[in-house]
């Protein structure tokens, strides 16, 4: 089981794999309660309508009570191996042209630190 939330101003992402959903990933918006309906579903549809342009195959589903569900077939879905490999020929192509992102840069810095720190508690709590 894995869940992500990510709470913003007017709506709270949250990615969702569990048993109930045959642990697939699924991305849901919850919109705010204070945020007018109509104008929170033009915005997200404006949004949906955006990202098609990149990937036709994304849609909106209302599911109920301001939740949104972002649909993406299962069949345009990568898998791990297909995910990691087009991760690895980013990460790749920054190396070799020194291009990475200011944020890929904090990102990993953070990822470094956090990882370096736990292996440090990790020895200290085994001796």
């Amino acid at each position: 089981t894995f869940t992500s939330i990510k709470k913003g101003s007017k709506a709270t992402l949250k990615i969702v794999q569990d048993e109930k959903n045959g642990f697939v990933k699924k991305l849901y918006i919850q919109k705010e309660p204070d945020i007018d309906n109509r104008t929170f579903e033009a915005q997200l549809q404006k949004t949906v309508e955006q990202l098609q342009i990149t990937y036709p195959f994304l849609s909106v589903k209302n599911k109920k009570n301001g939740t949104y569900l972002i649909d993406i077939p299962q069949e345009k879905r990568l898998g791990h191996e297909e995910h990691f490999s087009k991760v690895a020929k980013a990460f790749l192509h920054y190396v070799h042209n020194q291009d990475m992102p200011e944020w890929e840069n904090e990102n990993t810095l953070a990822k470094y630190y956090i990882t370096t720190t736990a292996v440090e508690m990790a020895k200290k709590g085994n001796k």
